[in-house]
């Protein structure tokens, strides 16, 4: 999970919210919901299944969620962004080129507020995936996507001028989570987007690392109540991290 993935993932579940240009939302009738397994395979084909198993899928989720037929993957202008805030050189380090067999979920809606996905990938050694775990919550973390999230809804604003003047700010604020650990290990980052237009708006946007062995799971949830962190998420970690202990051969919990 780079950085500018991190970032993108943020702006399209909460900028785009003030923007107005959030994807077309489309029901999936079902998808897998079996565990595959590794036993067996090579290395490199073995870590591909591995990761889809850590997937968010629509049958992991309660009825009413549907998935989204879009998702960002790419915004080149934020490079510039991320290289110039010092707070971001750390995790960028630690970060890019690392994962392998990345894979990653459709963002899934409930209403018009709540937003869920997911991004899973595996690291070379533990080591490595210990460092970013380590690094996730650290203040340097905190300030480095804090800036970068508030510089990209900006810049969208901008790219907007009829929303934009509409607006009279966005704010963004955000501090390390507290939660119960899953899987081996788990920290997260969680932002309050405050929009101020003729009437203020939250919205609360939250990411939890989760690691599996080797594996990064990185979840992302948006709602526009408070911070979704409950038992809705519990299940949700929980769900995919149990498959991907039963892909890995590891018993679930």
């Amino acid at each position: 999970m780079t950085v500018k993935r991190l970032v993108l993932v943020a702006v399209l579940a909460a900028g785009l919210a003030a923007c107005g240009t959030g994807g077309e939302a489309v029901r999936t009738a079902g998808d897998p919901s079996t565990t595959s397994s590794t036993v067996g395979l090579p290395k490199e084909a073995g870590e591909k299944a591995m990761v889809q198993d850590g997937v968010l899928r629509l049958s992991d989720l309660p009825p009413g969620f549907v998935a989204k037929s879009k998702r960002a993957t790419k915004d080149d202008s934020l490079d510039a962004t991320i290289e110039k805030i010092p707070e971001c050189a750390q995790l960028k380090a630690l970060t890019d080129g690392k994962g392998t067999g990345e894979a990653k979920s459709p963002h899934f809606k409930f209403g018009e507020e709540v937003e869920v996905s997911n991004d899973v990938e595996i690291f070379a050694t533990t080591a490595e995936l210990d460092a970013v775990m380590a690094v996730i919550p650290a203040p340097g973390t905190v300030t480095c996507l804090q800036k970068a999230l508030q510089t990209a809804i900006d810049a969208s604003l901008a790219k907007d001028p009829a929303t934009a003047a509409k607006i009279n700010g966005v704010d963004v604020k955000g501090a390390p989570l507290s939660f119960d650990a899953f899987g081996d290990g788990a920290n997260g980052v969680g932002f309050t987007i405050t929009i101020n237009a003729a009437r203020t708006v939250h919205l609360y946007f939250d990411l939890i690392g989760v690691k599996v062995g080797r594996t990064l799971t990185t979840y992302s949830f948006q709602d526009s109540d408070a911070h979704l962190l409950g038992p809705l998420s519990a299940q949700i970690i929980r769900t995919t991290v149990n498959r991907l202990r039963g892909a890995g051969g590891v018993p679930a919990v």
